[in-house]
């Protein structure tokens, strides 16, 4: 459900472009021990998800600065899950890890909203045929995937569910935080994936995950941010 009514006014923008959804159907007494106990884990048909979504953020401006006060573009690989907080209020995503290619984004971003970003040496490539992106810590690849958008269109509930969300819930000094987001449903596609390495998930066993992943993409995707609400 789109959710429009914020506490605060917008504080900025930002898009993002060539987005990818990866996506894990695990039991949910896996994912319960990563999670604060206050946040309910959200399930669809009785399974939790955990989903590695990757794109590039452009574009980003502060409310009421200049358009060419934007920061540059940035490659950023996030690892999450799906909650609603306790009163079951709204539902959203919980972030497990934020990589991102820019330091002063890492350090700036975990200072606000207390977030997990990392400074990590992200790569984005495009081609005629396909999009490359891999990810290294410390020398070491952890995650590499090429990725081509297909042409069919997907709609229906379980895309929704993983992707239909307007806020990040997190915990910061002992505190539930709402980071509210707000943009237009997104347009998904089907899309060829070869996933090469991944180690973003490494904390959930393999066997743990149930079936393979389901993939989305969506070319671009406008997004107005919040201030954190304290609750």
């Amino acid at each position: 459900m789109l959710i429009t009514k914020r506490k605060y006014p917008w504080m900025g923008k930002q898009s993002w472009s060539d987005v990818l959804f990866l996506h894990w159907a695990v039991e949910e007494i896996k994912v319960r021990k990563f999670v604060p106990a206050p946040f309910i884990i959200d399930t669809y048909d009785n399974k939790a998800w955990v989903s590695i979504v990757v794109f590039r953020a452009k574009n980003s401006l502060i409310r009421g600065l200049p358009r060419w006060t934007s920061y540059p573009p940035v490659t950023q690989i996030n690892v999450r899950t799906y909650v609603c907080d306790p009163s079951k209020r709204e539902r959203g995503v919980y972030f497990f890890a934020l990589r991102v290619n820019d330091l002063l984004v890492a350090l700036g971003a975990n200072a606000l909203f207390g977030l997990p970003f990392y400074f990590v040496k992200n790569t984005f490539f495009e081609t005629e045929k396909k999009l490359q992106v891999t990810s290294v810590t410390e020398n070491y690849p952890v995650f590499s995937v090429n990725y081509k958008p297909k042409e069919k269109i997907v709609q229906n509930d379980l895309a929704s569910f993983l992707t239909e969300r307007y806020c990040i819930w997190n915990m910061h000094r002992n505190r539930i935080i709402k980071i509210p987001i707000l943009h237009k449903h997104w347009n998904l596609s089907e899309v060829d994936v070869q996933l090469s390495q991944n180690n973003l998930i490494s904390f959930l066993d393999g066997k743990d995950r149930i079936g393979e992943f389901i993939a989305h993409y969506s070319p671009f995707k406008h997004a107005t941010l919040y201030p954190y609400e304290v609750y």
